[in-house]
């Protein structure tokens, strides 16, 4: 269970989320939803599309690939939850010490 200071500090904090749709486990957090389309998995996908990767070319860095919305995820402001599943608990975590960091940048 969260503390009170820590839920009240959490309340200030304008971060977004990008989460499963069907879960609801937290895949990454950002200020702003553009941010969120550029968090991958750890082969580089991108979570937010169907199929897409991120491709350096001529030394700018472009999104190549199937650029349609992945209907299994949503973004949304951020708002702690919590699982019954303990490792979506410790993710939860995870996160909510990411977006305490970007807010009072530490």
């Amino acid at each position: 269970m969260l503390n009170k200071e820590i839920l009240e500090k959490l309340k200030k904090v304008k971060v977004k989320v990008l989460r499963n749709k069907f879960t609801g486990q937290a895949l990454g957090v950002s200020y702003t939803e553009e941010g969120l389309m550029l968090i991958s998995n750890k082969k580089g996908r991108l979570l937010a599309y169907k199929n897409a990767y991120l491709k350096r070319e001529n030394d700018k860095v472009i999104i190549v690939g199937n650029t349609s919305r992945n209907p299994n995820v949503i973004v949304e402001d951020f708002k702690p939850r919590r699982f019954n599943n303990p490792e979506f608990n410790k993710h939860e975590i995870l996160w909510i010490d990411k977006a305490l960091k970007l807010h009072y940048n530490l």
